[in-house]
């Protein structure tokens, strides 16, 4: 099975802005969807939109200490235990489509975390 199917909460959430699919692509360890979004809304307002409605799903929290946002870019982060008790974190990004009023480009993603020696969690690069 791929990783991606544990964004199923960020496919439904999506599904609310008019959008074009640029990749989607990954596979058992990682997976990273990116859409150009058609929107008014800054980087910002679109990814709280976004979050906002993620059904809540059990395993699933936010770390807030991940989160950054500018005028021009947002970011969070998700952490996901799956059954086995693997860890997972989701990072999201919204940044302005360059040269595109009015678009916003959005990419979720998911990585398993790997164990480093006496270091603890850490994403692979």
């Amino acid at each position: 099975m791929l990783a991606d199917r544990y964004l199923g909460g960020a496919y439904d959430a999506i599904r609310q802005f008019d959008r074009t699919v640029l990749s989607h692509e990954g596979n058992r360890d990682r997976w990273e969807t990116r859409w150009l979004v058609r929107t008014d809304l800054s980087p910002r307002e679109a990814l709280g939109r976004f979050e906002a409605a993620i059904p809540p799903a059990r395993g699933w929290s936010r770390d807030g200490s991940a989160a950054s946002s500018s005028a021009a870019a947002a970011r969070t982060v998700w952490r996901y235990r799956d059954e086995k008790g693997q860890s997972w974190a989701a990072p999201g990004t919204a940044e302005r489509a360059s040269g595109e009023k009015g678009r916003v480009l959005m990419t979720v993603g998911i990585v398993r975390a790997v164990s480093g020696a006496g270091s603890g969690l850490h994403l692979p690069h």
